[in-house]
């Protein structure tokens, strides 16, 4: 990007330059205590000064009773005029002092320097307002030829000091000194009736009259005043206040001056007369009242010996330089004879080219003696501009064009990029940046930020690896590689991949004429090989099929590995890197993890065949292994099953194979129990074993043992006879304890026969006439008596039981009613359905011949005998609390 640089020290040389016209100058007297005139030389060349001359001003009032800043004292006055003079001429310069202020019964104020009257303060031990009245203002003036008061060529009044009246005015006591300069006589006067006393007094502190007349003589101090009156002023001085024991008054002195005003009586002090020589001075100004505190003379002149134009003579467009006048006097005027060429600023100096060409700077002051001025010639000239390229490739050439003719090329940094002084042909020499320049005789110039651009980054780069070019020419440019199976190029951000071992040119392209190119190798690398993780304590090999190079480790306190052979060794848990460097500096690395042993296992490590102990591990993620399963197992939650009576290491193993491990015990288990199987209730049996154990039983429900290993049985159910030796380990025996038989008897009236249910192994009957009834063995026996019968079984353990006694009578045989003769049945034979006539609300259960319950119902007005085959049934009828009522028979067609 092209920029400009202008007046950077390459432009014309600053020249200073005046014209015979003159350049004012100024010179300023200020007051120095205690006060003395200054004689001053005029310089060589001057004939005239313009004279600023200001006098002193009057002092406050002050005292115990008189408050601080509420007196006013007179101003000093102001002269302005052209003196004129002549070289070599000697002027004697007083500047008046400002009137001392009073400060009550030890004092009064001093009169200031060149003239001011002193005021006087009140007796002490007199009555009345205590405090002093302020001294008068010097007056400020020049001299030529001598000090005296005839010498005086020009002349400023001082001021009259305040004075302090409480009877005079309304409500007011500050009495005002006079102001210098006043035209007429008892312009401070007041006027009060002192009452009491029958008269009347006029209190005045005159001014000088008339202003600037040399024979006015200074007024009274006081008039019609039968007290001690201030002194009349005289030449130059400013009259005194008086001094009375029974004066009640503050007085104020009066101002020096031409002639010095009046000293006060109760009143401010007069100010002093102002006069200038009628010869030598003219434009004459005078103003009263001007200046407060001390005075000031200030000296304008013009001579061709001072004041000078700064600034450049040559100024290139574009360029706004500032131009000054220090030694000149403040407050001129700036302007340009050519506003075509160049304008400049009138108060701030600022030039503002505006075309080629030449015009005058002039600088005027204008005082009270003319005119006075510097002037400076100055050229504006035109800028070059340069056109061509912000980059260039190294090893390029490019030329530079300027819209002018007749300048110099030049590059700030020749060791980057290199241009022809006369034709503008720019090299590329190396990677970097210059500024190329093209500066014309005026010293105006262009330039242009020329970035000298080149390929930056590594020579070589690992396979599988990559490696980031970099382009100085800036985005927007191409990538390519000469041979990408060896190394390939991201097309448009610079990033090589290393494929194949071997070498490539990488060319970046940004057009324009503009292309970079960059040696590339690709070196051998392939990943390490080997495990990922190992145990504390453990070892092992890691593989790197290129060879030739060096293993480390970045952390040896966690993972050390021998620089040549590779062998890893775990030392402490944590992770470290390992890596394998060649020599052309291509580095593989792996991770690898060192894990320490899982936390020891804690858990009963004794157990029993075909019995359990649990193991754990604090240690999570781990797995639960036997040395040999025929002696224990043991499953994935650390149960461990014993199987054979031995000992065996149990592991419980975390990745990559960190083990902690215990020892389990087996124990022989005891001699199988020797004793039934079966018993029936109520009975007793031994149970026998070879070791020494205790007996004992899980469930002393069914059955008890004792210690000698006598079992009793009690009820039906299973009881486990338990038989433990001292190392625990135990067996069981199962011993079932069958229920008695309990037999049920039915009686088929069709068949008048009693049966008991079948499936036991014997069956005896039993009446209550003859007892056990001989030969009755089967399961049925005929009914013959009205008495009670009963029917003894065995079933298939030798466990024998009786039924319920059975009652039979003859009756039993027909099918007419047992308990209600109002109870009956119809039709009959019944087709589908059959009804039952009945008062009572009557349950039914319908069976056929054979006792088979084939219907059943709860409510049995009418019954639904549709599905029932042909043949003879028998109908049970029950009442609503289960008592059979009645018995009837019916056919079914």
């Amino acid at each position: 990007m092209k920029k400009l640089f202008k007046n950077l020290g390459l432009c014309s040389a600053v020249m200073l330059a005046i014209t015979a016209t003159s350049v004012a100058q100024t010179v300023t007297f200020s007051f120095t205590a205690p006060g003395t005139a200054v004689a001053w030389t005029v310089p060589t060349g001057v004939s005239c000064i313009s004279v600023d001359c200001r006098a002193g001003a009057g002092g406050a009032a002050g005292g115990p009773t008189i408050p601080a800043g509420v007196t006013t004292p007179g101003k000093g006055a102001r002269v302005e005029c052209a003196l004129a003079v002549t070289p070599g001429q000697v002027l004697w310069i007083s500047v008046g002092g400002g009137g001392g202020n009073g400060t009550g019964i030890a004092g009064g104020g001093a009169g200031g320097f060149n003239g001011g009257g002193n005021a006087y303060p009140r007796p002490a031990g007199s009555s009345g307002i205590r405090g002093g009245g302020g001294g008068g203002g010097g007056a400020s003036d020049i001299r030529i030829g001598g000090l005296g008061l005839g010498n005086r060529v020009v002349a400023a009044g001082g001021g009259g000091g305040a004075g302090w009246q409480p009877l005079c005015g309304a409500g007011s006591e500050d009495q005002p000194g006079g102001d210098g300069g006043y035209v007429a006589n008892g312009a401070n006067s007041c006027v009060a009736t002192m009452t009491g006393l029958g008269y009347s007094v006029t209190l005045a502190g005159g001014a000088s009259t008339p202003l600037s007349s040399p024979g006015g003589g200074g007024s009274v101090g006081c008039s019609t005043c039968t007290y001690v009156p201030g002194s009349n002023g005289s030449l130059l001085t400013g009259g005194s206040t008086a001094v009375t024991p029974s004066d009640p008054g503050v007085a104020g002195a009066g101002g020096g001056g031409y002639y010095g005003g009046g000293g006060g009586c109760w009143t401010g002090g007069g100010g002093g007369s102002s006069y200038t020589d009628g010869t030598l001075c003219t434009s004459v100004t005078y103003t009263t009242g001007y200046n407060s505190g001390n005075g000031v003379v200030i000296l304008n002149y013009g001579t061709v010996a001072g004041g000078a134009i700064l600034g450049p003579t040559n100024v290139c467009m574009g360029d706004t330089p500032l131009y000054t006048n220090p030694t000149a006097t403040p407050g001129g005027v700036w302007s340009s004879s050519t506003s075509s060429v160049a304008t400049i600023g009138s108060t701030t100096g600022r030039i503002h080219p505006v075309g080629p060409g030449t015009t005058t700077i002039v600088y005027g002051v204008t005082t009270l003696c003319g005119t006075f001025a510097a002037t400076l010639n100055v050229t504006v000239s035109q800028v070059p501009t340069i056109s061509g390229p912000n980059i260039v490739c190294t090893g390029n050439t490019q030329t530079y064009v300027a819209s002018l003719t007749g300048g110099t090329w030049a590059s700030t940094l020749p060791v980057y990029g290199s241009i022809a002084a006369g034709s503008g042909a720019f090299t590329g020499r190396t990677i970097g940046a210059t500024v190329v320049s093209y500066t014309m005789p005026s010293g105006c110039w262009d330039t242009v930020h020329v970035n000298v651009a080149g390929i930056s980054g590594r020579n070589h780069v690992c396979m599988g690896d990559t490696i980031e070019l970099h382009s100085s020419a800036g985005a927007g440019g191409m990538w390519f590689s000469s041979v990408p199976a060896v190394a390939s190029a991201d097309t448009f951000t610079g990033v090589v991949h290393g494929v194949s071992m071997g070498g490539t040119i990488i060319t970046y392209n940004l057009g324009a004429g503009c292309t970079a190119m960059w040696p590339v190798t690709t070196d051998a690398l392939a990943p390490i090989l080997g495990r990922d993780s190992i145990c504390v304590g453990t070892h092992s090999y890691m593989t790197e099929i290129v060879g030739g190079g060096l293993w480390s480790s970045s952390v040896s306190a966690i993972a050390g590995i021998t620089f040549d052979s590779g062998k890893v060794s775990g030392v402490t848990p944590g992770i470290a890197t390992l890596s394998y460097t060649l020599l052309t500096g291509c580095v593989a690395t792996k991770p690898i993890t060192v894990i320490g042993p899982p936390a020891p296992i804690t858990g009963n490590p004794q157990t029993c065949p075909g019995l359990t102990t649990t193991l754990a591990d604090a240690t999570p993620g781990g797995v639960w292994s036997s040395e040999n399963s025929r002696i224990a197992s043991v499953d994935p939650f650390g149960v461990v099953t014993g199987v054979s009576a031995d000992s065996i290491h149990i592991r419980y193993t975390i990745q990559p194979g960190c083990s902690a491990a215990i020892t389990v015990t087996v124990h022989p288990l005891p001699d199988p129990i020797i004793g039934p199987d079966i018993m029936c209730p109520n009975t007793v049996d031994t149970m026998r074993d070879s070791s020494y154990g205790i007996w004992s039983i899980i469930t002393p429900t069914y059955g008890t043992i004792d210690t000698n290993g006598i079992f009793w049985a009690y009820a039906q159910g299973t009881a486990v006879v338990v038989y433990t030796i001292p190392t625990g380990c135990y067996v069981t025996k199962n011993v079932t304890v069958e229920p008695m038989p309990v037999p049920t008897i039915t009686y088929n009236s069709w068949l008048n026969t009693m049966f008991a249910d079948t499936g036991w192994v014997a069956y005896q009957w039993y009446d209550t006439l003859e007892g056990k009834v001989p030969g009755a063995t089967s399961p049925s026996m005929a009914a013959l008596d009205d008495e009670w019968y009963q029917v003894e079984v065995t079933d298939r353990n030798g466990c024998k039981g009786k039924s319920s006694k059975f009652f039979f009578n003859r009756n039993m045989l027909g099918v007419q009613n047992v308990n209600s003769d109002e109870i009956s049945i119809y039709p009959n034979p019944a087709g589908n359905t059959l009804y039952i006539r009945s008062q009572m609300k009557l349950a039914a259960v319908i069976t056929d011949v054979s006792g088979k319950q084939v219907i059943r119902v709860s409510d049995s007005k009418q019954v639904d005998v549709s599905r029932l085959a042909s043949g003879l049934y028998l109908v049970d009828l029950y009442d609503e609390t289960g008592v059979r009522v009645a018995v009837r028979k019916f056919t079914k067609e």
